[in-house]
This record gives C-alpha cells, sequence and structure tokens, in this order.
C-alpha cells in the first residue's frame, strides 16, 4: 500500500495488467490481476498507451505521492527447491527523483557472515546438493565482535 498523487491516473496507466484496491486519501493496494502472468506475479512490462512497452514500476513510481514509500515483495520457487525472492522499496521524492532500495533473500549470507565473522564460503547454501566451499580446509574462525 502507498499513497499516489492521482489513482485514477495510476489505474488507466497500469491498464489490465494491475488490480486497484482504493483505500482513503490515496492510499491504494496493487495487485497482479488473475492471468496476468504464468507464475502469478506482477508482468514486469505493461504496454504504454501508445502501445510501446515500459517497466510497470517504473509507470506505477510516476504516480507515487511525494516522499511516499511503494514496497513491493516478491517470490517464487523452482518445484520448492531453489527458492527466491526479493524486495524493493521505491519513493518519489518532491523534486521528482526516484530513489530504490532492494534485498533479496540471498542477502542472508552476507549478512551472517559479517554478523558472526564467518567467511561466507563457510556457509552452506540452503540447497539440496550444495556444500560450503571452505569444507576441504576450513578458515580459522574469528571470535564476533561484542561479546
Amino acid at each position: 500500500m502507498a499513497r499516489f498523487e492521482d489513482v485514477d491516473a495510476l489505474e488507466k496507466a497500469v491498464g489490465p495488467m494491475v488490480t486497484i484496491t482504493r483505500g482513503p486519501d490515496g492510499f491504494a493496494i496493487l495487485e497482479p490481476k488473475e492471468g496476468a502472468t504464468d507464475d502469478g506475479d506482477f508482468p514486469s512490462l505493461i504496454e504504454d498507451e501508445d502501445g510501446n512497452e515500459v517497466d510497470l514500476w517504473d509507470v506505477v513510481v510516476e504516480h507515487l505521492a511525494p516522499d511516499s514509500v511503494l514496497v513491493v515483495q516478491s517470490i517464487g520457487a523452482d518445484k520448492l527447491r531453489y527458492l527466491s525472492g526479493n524486495a524493493t522499496a521505491f519513493v518519489r521524492r518532491a523534486d521528482g527523483t526516484v530513489e530504490a532500495a532492494r534485498i533479496g533473500i540471498d542477502d542472508i549470507y552476507a549478512k551472517a557472515a559479517e554478523q558472526f565473522s564467518i567467511s561466507v564460503e563457510c556457509i552452506g547454501v540452503a540447497q539440496y546438493e550444495d556444500l560450503p566451499k571452505c569444507l576441504e580446509s576450513p578458515p580459522e574462525r574469528t571470535r564476533p565482535s561484542g561479546g
């Protein structure tokens, strides 16, 4: 949910691929329309009024109210074996500039390595056949700071 300057204009711009549920004061929730994509996610591209393909989120962000933040989350799986997920937050500033912050489910490996003072190569990947790359000769562990 985010606040938009003109929900009618947003609805016209995103066309038949996105369902918009209106809230008070310009707030709206966006959901992909059933059948818009094969995987049930938002389409990455939509057609503009001239029939050109444009990035969905570029269009949506143009309609954000200044300093309103839109968070988009997506998760997927390949036969529940390999999970993927990410989140992106967008903000459109009063001067029209757009900023984005992105994180992914795989960011946990770098976070764990940093927080636990362990080489990222020594952290097993959460997939069936992958083992930590450092098993042949594990490096010495350093003690975490602060404890």
